[in-house]
């Protein structure tokens, strides 16, 4: 019902490196992109018109199985192209698996952040690879607790004004 009442929402797209994907699925960023774009616009669980998106966070935490960090990068760089304009891809990750998924990538670091970690306020100290404060959209705040007897639900915190 927020939606329907002019509040935006978000999509969440977890990226899967190999051998983690499905064995009859394409493993390549894009497609990911496009199944979860699927996935949430046909209504399996609630479903959210592409215009009532704010953005596209592409969660980058899982083992990097693919033997090198160029491949991990060509993965994530195909996923944020995959994303359709006018919709921002931001990045969902934190600094130790970044640096070990992508071998301390700065490519990414127009993109913004969305940092997973507990962290008390809405600052990046120190930056890392290329990402600052002023890159910084959002971040973990609390993680597993529960609300309304739904069980684990993580709070984030994020800057309002990608939803307005």
């Amino acid at each position: 019902m927020l939606v329907a009442n002019g509040f935006k929402t978000a999509a969440y797209c977890e990226l899967l490196f190999e051998p983690q994907c499905p064995h009859d699925k394409p493993c390549d960023g894009g497609a990911q992109v496009r199944r979860c774009l699927t996935n949430i616009t046909s209504g399996k669980m609630y479903p959210v018109q592409q215009g009532d998106l704010a953005f596209i966070a592409l969660d980058v935490e899982d083992k990097n199985d693919l033997g090198n960090t160029d491949a991990a990068v060509k993965l994530i760089m195909d996923a944020v192209n995959a994303i359709p304009a006018p919709l921002r891809p931001v990045i969902y990750t934190d600094r130790g698996q970044w640096n070990s998924i992508t071998g301390s990538s700065t490519a990414f670091s127009s993109n913004l952040l969305w940092l997973a970690g507990n962290m008390p306020t809405l600052t990046l100290t120190p930056s890392f690879d290329g990402w600052t404060t002023s890159t910084l959209l959002g971040k973990l705040y609390e993680q597993n607790v529960s609300l309304a007897g739904i069980s684990p639900v993580d709070f984030d915190v994020f800057d309002p004004s990608l939803f307005q």
